[in-house]
């Protein structure tokens, strides 16, 4: 599966793997869950630049050993640098 949708929560989760788009090549519709009043998270995302939202929140997640990670936000966008810097 390349996309999954999750229902349950208080808002829609579409998670994406696009690491795997090289093996499709119809359009299966990526930019459509943009606009779905959901969060879209993207792993491998580096892999459809082109196809990304103009504004969005890139979070990387660094591995630092076994028990330790690293979030580093990206926020591209006035909505999302707003948000990042009343929360952070």
């Amino acid at each position: 599966n390349i996309i999954k949708e999750y229902q349950t929560g208080e808002l829609p989760l579409y998670h994406m793997d696009v690491y795997r788009l090289d093996e499709i090549e119809e359009d299966i519709g990526i930019k459509d869950y943009y606009n779905k009043g959901g969060i879209t998270i993207i792993e491998w995302s580096e892999l459809i630049k082109n196809d990304l939202p103009d504004e969005r929140l890139e979070i990387v997640i660094k591995i630092i050993d076994e028990n330790t990670r690293v979030l580093i936000f990206n926020p591209i966008g006035k909505i999302y640098e707003e948000l990042c810097e009343s929360i952070l």
